[in-house]
């Protein structure tokens, strides 16, 4: 929770456009988070870009949670659309996919934005986050421990998950001395 809240680096004056599935633990955390923090969520509950594009334009979005692929989406329609509405984005954070080299030249109209890209996965939680406007590397998260062995990321985070519900083999080809095996 701390760590998803540092991501979004939420003001109360902020309104999140967040896209990505809120059934996931990540999805039902960011709204959370943009509601306990007192900001304003917008979530819609339809892909439809016009009507996503129109949200954010009345209720002047300044930040969004999705995935790389999603914002590629959204900014097309919003370049023919609305264009002003990407020039008000103050911060992008990016989770759930790759996101290649010089990824935020694609987006002139985000001259003004932030972009944020975080690291993890349900098993783990937040592991690392990268400032994508500096450096295309990522810092671990205060908590998380990380090592390498034999090519394989092993990590131990505060959101680490005990086991997998009704599957101790599984649960165990993955864990070693505490270790997650990514």
């Amino acid at each position: 929770f701390r760590h998803i809240s540092e991501f979004f680096e939420l003001k109360a004056a902020d309104t999140v456009m967040i896209y990505t599935s809120t059934s996931t633990i990540f999805g039902v955390l960011a709204m959370n988070i943009v509601i306990h923090g007192g900001a304003h969520a917008i979530i819609p509950n339809e892909f439809d870009l016009q009507k996503i594009i129109g949200l954010m334009s009345e209720k002047k979005c300044n930040k969004i949670v999705t995935t790389p692929s999603i914002l590629k989406a959204i900014y097309s329609f919003s370049k023919q659309l609305k264009p002003d509405v990407m020039e008000h984005i103050e911060l992008v954070c990016l989770i759930g996919e790759y996101i290649p080299e010089n990824f935020t030249a694609s987006f002139p109209l985000l001259k003004n934005a932030r972009f944020n890209s975080q690291y993890g996965s349900s098993e783990t939680g937040a592991i690392a986050n990268a400032n994508l406007l500096n450096t295309d590397e990522y810092e671990l998260v205060d908590g998380a421990e990380s090592k390498v062995v034999d090519g394989e990321l092993y990590v131990k985070t505060g959101a680490l998950f005990t086991e997998y519900y009704n599957s101790p083999e599984l649960t165990d080809k993955v864990f070693e001395d505490g270790w997650y095996k990514t």
